[in-house]
């Protein structure tokens, strides 16, 4: 036998056969097997989330730049300078995010704010959970929220800033 300790005689039609358990091992574990091919699309479903979220993010915050020229009347002055805040920071961790730079925190802080939103829609506005016909709901909010979980689970991938500083 050329391997003694991976190797078994297999008896099949009489003959005999040695089988490299360690050649069987590289094929299936390194070329076909699910994690493999899981781990592939891992890193991509990573950087597909960090692009999504990251545009909604930018999206957001170019919405709320014109708080700084002339805010609606009767807004509280305290709203505008939350508004204004945030068409700062929502922006600056999109753009973090699909850079991939400094990613679990960056998904921390849109997550944060994700849970401000969703308390001011909720408790200030009382909406409902769901959006339907009558009104919209706090389901978009949630959704971007369990995003934002994702990536400070699982981080930004290989595809980042973060793991070019790595290597």
């Amino acid at each position: 036998m050329k391997y003694a300790d991976t190797s078994v005689k297999a008896c099949e039609g009489g003959k005999n056969h040695d089988i490299d358990f360690r050649a069987v091992y590289h094929v299936y574990f390194r070329c076909i097997s699910p994690m493999f091919i899981m781990t592939k699309l891992q890193e991509s479903a990573l950087i597909a989330l960090r692009l999504i979220i990251g545009a909604i993010f930018i999206y957001a915050g170019y919405g709320k730049l014109m708080f700084w020229s002339a805010p609606p009347e009767g807004t509280p002055a305290g709203m505008v300078y939350l508004i204004q805040f945030l068409s700062i920071v929502e922006p600056l961790g999109g753009i973090a995010l699909i850079a991939g730079f400094l990613t679990k925190w960056a998904a921390a802080g849109l997550a944060i704010i994700m849970v401000g939103a969703a308390v001011f829609v909720r408790v200030l506005m009382k909406t409902a959970f769901f959006t339907s016909q009558t009104g919209s709901g706090i389901d978009y909010i949630v959704l971007i929220f369990a995003g934002c979980l994702a990536l400070i689970a699982y981080g930004g991938g290989k595809w980042t800033v973060d793991a070019m500083w790595k290597r």
